[in-house]
């Protein structure tokens, strides 16, 4: 098995919109709607921002996830914002998730990061995603919220 992560790439955005697609149709985020101009839309936004740090998992030429993040100035330092963390259906839950997560925080330090942050689902179904991220050492933090307003169109 030869894998590689590297540097997310232009030309891995229409293949990473079709395995987007894929892993939010099943468990734990069951959105099966998604369509494939929204994930590209979502992907590229993310990809072509200024301060974009986006990595691929490739294994025999084949793309089976992303990690997809922007690195931010705060007031103490230099945080990564964590947004997609996404692994094909077909390949989930062998150890790509844990890969690319180990890969964002190993160039951290090189960055001069000194928190990665993110926000995730807070329902049943998400407990074992909650137990994945704990696992990789993250914890809930209890100082922060996340707000939302929905907005009618």
């Amino acid at each position: 098995m030869t894998y590689q992560i590297r540097k997310t790439k232009q030309g891995d955005i229409n293949e990473l919109a079709s395995v987007y697609m894929r892993a939010y149709a099943c468990e734990p985020w069951n959105e099966p709607d998604w369509q494939f101009e929204q994930a590209y839309a979502r992907i590229d936004e993310l990809f072509s921002s200024s301060n974009s740090i986006c990595f691929t998992y490739e294994e025999n030429d084949i793309i089976k996830g992303a990690i997809l993040c922007k690195l931010l100035s705060w007031y103490d330092g230099k945080k990564i914002e964590w947004h997609e963390l996404f692994v094909d259906a077909k390949y989930q839950r062998q150890g790509i998730g844990t890969k690319l997560v180990q890969h964002l925080e190993s160039t951290a330090p090189a960055l001069g990061v000194n928190e990665i942050n993110f926000w995730t689902m807070r329902t049943e179904e998400a407990t074992q995603l909650i137990s994945f991220y704990k696992n990789l050492g993250y914890v809930i933090a209890e100082d922060r919220i996340v707000m939302v307003k929905e907005i009618d169109i």
